[in-house]
């Protein structure tokens, strides 16, 4: 599973197929190990090469590199792109991974994958996320869960506060804590679903949920 820096390479090649010295500079990381993770990147099949000259410099041609043609659709950074296209990504993590960040603003994609990938092991067990808030200060989410994950994705997901400062709040409940609250006319569950933008929703939870709030 990419991370770290290795996302930061498939951010980079999927807005600008480039050289592994121009990825070297851009992250200011040897060539060596550029060339290292390029290659295991490639032998993953996230990214793909092509030898190119350039019409300047005598030698041989260099590699250049690029996302897969599955991958370039969603590019990570094109916004409503991860929704459409993400299932033609074999891996379930990172397939939900471009998924959610198809929503978020470039300014705060940062942001967002820090918060996805330090608790990706308790995202796996929502089944729908729904972004109510995206400001450059922070931002709030509604997930769904079952009884059974519950109190521990609430004890873990709900607060997060990133090393650059931006915060995270997640409100954590079930379908069911959502059907009975909107059937008493809750302001606060009318609320969430009147503002939640669903970033995450491959069983259909808030189409369920919308018709207990009209």
């Amino acid at each position: 599973m990419p991370s770290g820096i290795k996302l930061s390479i498939l951010e980079h090649v999927a807005t600008k197929p480039s050289s592994a010295t121009e990825v070297a500079k851009k992250l200011k990381i040897s060539l060596p190990y550029a060339l290292n993770l390029l290659t295991l990147l490639e032998a993953q099949e996230f990214v793909k090469s092509e030898a190119k000259a350039d019409g300047i410099h005598i030698g041989k041609p260099k590699k250049i590199y690029s996302l897969k043609e599955e991958l370039i659709e969603i590019t990570l950074l094109g916004e409503g792109f991860g929704k459409r296209f993400a299932s033609n990504i074999i891996d379930p993590q990172l397939r939900t991974y471009f998924q959610f960040l198809s929503f978020v603003s470039d300014l705060n994609k940062v942001n967002f994958s820090e918060y996805y990938w330090k608790h990706n092991q308790y995202l796996k067990h929502v089944h729908a996320i729904g972004m109510i808030k995206n400001e450059s200060e922070g931002a709030e989410f509604v997930a769904i869960t079952t009884a059974e994950h519950l109190t521990n994705l609430r004890q873990n997901i709900s607060n997060y506060k990133t090393e650059k400062g931006f915060t995270i709040a997640c409100w954590v409940h079930t379908e069911e804590e959502f059907i009975e609250g909107l059937k008493r006319n809750d302001d606060y569950y009318k609320r969430l679903m009147k503002k939640a933008i669903p970033m995450l929703d491959n069983r259909g939870v808030f189409e369920r949920l919308g018709e207990y709030n009209k």
